[in-house]
């Protein structure tokens, strides 16, 4: 893909999803951008998706890349991110995390807990009210059927592997003191899996003046499939400004001035 001028948006989906979770989000990107959608192995671990991302970048000749990643893909996309800053053009993080602690791990587990009494069925009924968020759960409901079909026939084998890959996740915010490149990060207000203070952990660890937060209204842990639009408008304007996002709000502060206020961004938002 070297032959093109445009710049290439890789995006990693999150568990219990695929690379079709990002369809809406891909038509609205390509207007502008070269997009790939990487479809994750379910099997293997954080270094071993490192190593197949790489492979993946090297047959699709990409050198630098905005990348993009929801929920566990996300947590791939840092790591990735952080060990090679010089590939990566921006990073967005989508309903994400830097590290799994207590709160994460239970909720976790209870899921993990399901599958092994009541297979997959029963364990994404346990999941859904931690993956979606009220408004989905209550008025989308053909596009809330649809994904509640594809999870439940994930074989269980498949499913204990992506739920244990989550439960190894550890602490990874070291990688994200080591990205040079702008920093989205977008989080649903209703994402009871992964709720704001962790996307919040996450810029308060980026370099300064690097991290942008958002919040996506009404959304809960999958906004790429919830909150389509507005993520996808969201996305667009940091991915046409990736190159001066942030700069130009932290230029010439007073000195006792604490910053710029998320409302600030509105004008970055909207796409050229």
């Amino acid at each position: 893909m070297s032959g093109t001028n445009l710049e290439a948006v890789v995006l990693l989906h999150g568990e219990l999803n695929d690379s079709s979770s990002w369809n809406a989000i891909a038509e609205v990107l390509s207007s502008k951008f070269l997009v790939l959608r990487y479809d994750r192995p379910p099997f293997g671990t954080l270094e071993s998706h490192r190593q197949e991302l790489s492979a993946y970048l090297a047959e699709h000749q990409l050198e630098k890349i905005h990348l993009v990643g929801h929920s566990g893909g996300g947590v791939l996309a840092l790591v990735f991110a952080g060990m090679h800053p010089e590939r990566i053009l921006s990073l967005t993080l989508i309903d994400s995390l830097a590290r799994l602690d207590k709160p994460l791990e239970t909720k976790i587990r209870s899921i993990l807990a399901a599958l092994e009494v009541g297979g997959s069925g029963l364990a994404y009924t346990v999941a859904a009210p931690w993956l979606f968020g009220a408004d989905f759960l209550s008025h989308a409901q053909e596009r809330l059927a649809a994904a509640t079909l594809k999870a439940q026939s994930l074989p269980p084998a498949v499913l204990k592997a992506s739920i244990e890959y989550v439960l190894n996740f550890s602490d990874q915010r070291k990688w994200l003191r080591a990205i040079e490149s702008p920093v989205l990060v977008a989080v649903g207000t209703d994402d009871a899996l992964t709720p704001m203070r962790y996307s919040h952990e996450i810029v308060e660890w980026v370099k300064p003046g690097l991290g942008v937060l958002v919040t996506i209204t009404g959304a809960g842990h999958n906004a790429p499939l919830e909150k389509p639009a507005e993520l996808s408008r969201i996305m667009l304007g940091f991915l046409e400004r990736a190159s001066d996002f942030t700069k130009p709000l932290w230029d010439d502060l007073d000195e006792d001035d604490t910053g710029a206020e998320i409302n600030d961004y509105d004008a970055l938002l909207e796409p050229n």
